[in-house]
């Protein structure tokens, strides 16, 4: 394994309210600090580019990411197959080189389908115990 793909919305942003105001998953990007030494880590979204990068950069949190992609900024929308080869070639990995997480069943269906290893987000527990099962944590 040597990247690791998170979505955003659902996964790494909890909530968005008024005037934008995110709520992240502070205890995913714990992990997420721990796992940077060893790997490439990667937002890959529906949303806007300029949102996500504005959230990052509002919260201080730029760094934790090698690359974002998005729809917006790819023209290919999750569970497009062209989206995912475009992250895979921005990180520079295969598909079996790479883990995707997101809420979205469709999504993960779509990742596993081109090679992906896949991660269904039900909630921290949840995703510690794939994380241990797949020797990441």
């Amino acid at each position: 394994m040597k990247a690791l793909i998170f979505d955003f919305f659902g996964v790494i942003c909890t909530y968005v309210g008024f005037d934008n105001v995110v709520v992240l998953n502070q205890d995913l990007l714990d992990v997420i600090r721990r796992l940077k030494p060893d790997y490439k880590i990667a937002i890959l979204s529906n949303a806007s580019q300029d949102f996500i990068e504005n959230a990052l950069r509002q919260n201080g949190i730029s760094d934790l990411f090698d690359v974002v992609v998005t729809s917006s900024k790819t023209g290919f929308v999750k569970p497009q197959p062209e989206i995912f080869e475009y992250i895979l070639n921005e990180l520079q990995v295969e598909p079996s080189q790479a883990l995707f997480i997101d809420d979205s069943s469709s999504n993960v269906a779509a990742a596993k389908e081109l090679g992906l290893i896949s991660i269904a987000y039900k909630g921290l527990d949840n995703l510690s115990g794939e994380f241990k099962f797949k020797k990441i944590v």
